[in-house]
């Protein structure tokens, strides 16, 4: 039985000459087994470069840590319910697949099970390439070669290693659908292809146009089951953008930010009649968005390493929609990541059918050009894979190994506790997210944390100075204690810790002292000194500490703006608490009741000190602050 023909579009009806009889063979056992264990092999590859970013700490809040979160409370019937967003996840995407994929979490609750599924997921659309390949080849050796090119792509190795990402999870799902639609059996692959419509809505873009392909070299019956599928796919679309986006996100967000899949256009506008009209409006500025040098490099990526013939196959018309997102989007597309998870795979199938063509049309071997991809497909990982081996891999971690076990050990210190409210940057929260209350630690508001974990120098979304400023006023908040901070890594338990030795000093009548403590540390003294304003503060005073002997000799001193100056004083408000914490040189133990401590404030302009009710203008505190 023939593939029939199409006569509406030239490239379908050369299609159906060239596409191979439903009664070739699929081939042997052996080259099945061959295709799986080439799967296994790069799929390993995948799940340990993808385990190495993890415990290095490369993965990040956005996205490992929200899709752990959400995962885990799928599985407790909080659907897409996440507090790494400040809105429920439908608000950004559709992905059905994150819930049915959540009972992996009872087997092995952790955010590298994730990483693992996206490493079988690319393995396995290998698979499916290459039974689509044997179909056109006839040949089990070129549909091997090509699965292998598609392991070795510079963009698979990207898309592999962005994290975790839903939209992989299609990757799959498309390769075999196609796969059994030149097997002649479009009804199944239908439905495979529908699968995709699960791991996000952006599959959609490939789904209906797939629907078409099934009208166009089906036979008559598989018609039906194309068109339903073309209109299933644009209805779950429009459901999403028209139907749920607006009853679940936001006003306010809708305002300020826009969707996702409106926002790849945001140089047209922030909403969808905005977009529309940009593009629709003038093709020539549409086809010259569509030709910068950011596009030539994002095509160039994709069929360089299918030595061009990703360009020349079916599989190619059927990602077109989802190219037009690509190119006529923000400039420069961003081909380093998930976004091109539909165009990898359909690049290498388009290659194994061109294969096919010239197989038929040219009488040339499959093998030499399937040899040709292969070769295409390894000169390109050894210059831009960021997989081991590829130019572009980061050889070296992220962190020290020294550095790597420090964070390791503050993680630790945080309680399993799935109840606790945990805030913390961006790099150690997929450590952490399988909580109900995890938080990055910069981002909207949220109830008062449990525990706060941050890593100096992980700063984003702020910059580095901003988190100076924000370690250093954390620190001086009376409402929780370090328990741990060692290589710019510091943890925060709530909990007040009250003073060893009470006080009641007034400066200025602006400035309380409620209490103190003092403890050694390598020769010298940690003092904890307990403030609170009084009222509106007009002058950024600064204060002053003294360790002075029996007989007013100095011996240490320190003098400045709490929190390093981050925490100047005309920034309290009425009744605010803070606690700051300073270390000096100080004399031996033993020596300490013969010193005392010298505090109170004056103005760097004038040099003038606070005065108390007494007229004193500092205050006497024993050193040895035993509690009293």
């Amino acid at each position: 039985m023939t593939v029939r023909r199409f006569r509406r579009s030239a490239a379908v009806r050369a299609a159906a000459v060239a596409a191979p009889s439903p009664r070739a063979s699929l081939g042997g056992r052996t080259g099945i087994l061959a295709s799986f264990a080439i799967a296994a092999a790069f799929g390993g590859l995948y799940a340990w470069a993808l385990h190495l970013r993890h415990v290095r700490y490369d993965t990040y809040a956005l996205d490992l840590g929200l899709f752990t979160q959400v995962v885990w409370n799928n599985l407790r019937g909080r659907w897409f319910d996440t507090t790494v967003l400040q809105f429920n996840y439908l608000s950004e995407h559709l992905s059905p697949a994150l819930a049915l994929v959540s009972p992996l979490f009872l087997a092995w609750p952790d955010a590298e099970a994730l990483l693992v599924l996206q490493a079988v997921a690319v393995g396995g659309a290998g698979v499916g390439i290459c039974l689509a390949a044997r179909r056109w080849t006839d040949d089990p050796l070129s549909a091997l070669l090509v699965q292998v090119g598609f392991h070795l792509a510079p963009t698979t190795g990207w898309v592999v290693r962005d994290e975790f990402h839903p939209i992989v999870l299609a990757m799959p799902a498309m390769a075999f659908a196609t796969a059994l639609l030149w097997r002649s059996r479009p009804r199944l692959a239908v439905l495979v292809g529908a699968l995709a419509l699960l791991a996000n809505e952006d599959a959609a873009l490939w789904v209906a146009p797939f629907g078409l392909l099934v009208i166009a070299v089906g036979r008559r019956r598989a018609a039906g089951w194309g068109a339903a599928l073309v209109v299933l796919a644009v209805g779950w679309l429009a459901a999403y953008m028209l139907v749920v986006v607006p009853a679940v996100r936001p006003p306010e967000l809708g305002q300020a930010v826009p969707h996702p899949d409106v926002g790849a256009f945001s140089q047209c506008g922030s909403s969808l009649p905005a977009v529309v009209g940009c593009l629709a409006g003038d093709p020539l500025a549409t086809l010259r968005r569509a030709t910068t040098e950011g596009d030539r490099a994002a095509l160039a990526s994709i069929f360089a390493p299918t030595a061009g013939l990703g360009l020349l196959g079916p599989s190619l018309l059927v990602a077109g929609a989802r190219w037009l997102v690509v190119l006529l989007g923000n400039d420069p597309p961003d081909f380093r990541a998930h976004y091109v998870a539909l165009l990898v795979p359909a690049a290498y199938l388009a290659a194994g059918e061109a294969i096919g063509w010239l197989r038929r049309l040219a009488r040339v071997s499959p093998r030499l050009l399937a040899a040709l991809v292969a070769a295409s497909s390894l000169a390109a990982y050894v210059l831009a894979s960021p997989l081991p081996g590829g130019r572009e891999y980061r050889e070296y971690p992220r962190f020290s190994p020294e550095r790597i076990a420090v964070l390791d050990r503050a993680v630790q210190l945080i309680p399993a506790d799935p109840s606790l409210c945990v805030a913390a940057t961006s790099s150690i929260l997929p450590h952490l997210a399988l909580r109900e209350n995890v938080y990055l630690l910069f981002e909207g508001k949220y109830p008062l944390p449990d525990y706060r974990i941050l890593d100096l120098r992980d700063p984003y979304p702020i910059s580095d100075e901003d988190m100076r400023r924000h370690a250093a006023i954390l620190l001086t908040d009376p409402r929780y204690r370090p328990i741990f901070y060692r290589d710019d890594v510091l943890v925060l338990k709530r909990g007040s810790r009250p003073p060893d030795r009470p006080a009641d000093e007034v400066f200025g009548g602006q400035i309380r002292l409620m209490g103190y403590s003092t403890a050694p540390r390598d020769g010298r003294v940690r003092i904890l000194l307990y403030w609170r304003s009084e009222g509106l503060i007009p002058t950024d005073y600064h204060f002053f500490v003294h360790l002075v002997d029996e007989g007013g000799r100095g011996f240490s001193q320190q003098d400045g703006e709490l929190a390093r100056g981050y925490l100047p004083a005309t920034k309290w408000s009425p009744g605010t608490e803070v606690r700051d914490r300073i270390v000096i040189s100080a004399p031996p133990l033993p020596d300490w009741d013969s010193y005392h401590l010298e505090v109170g404030w004056y103005d760097l302009n004038t040099g003038e000190r606070l005065k108390q009710p007494d007229g004193d203008d500092h205050a006497d505190l024993p050193l040895a602050a035993r509690p009293g």
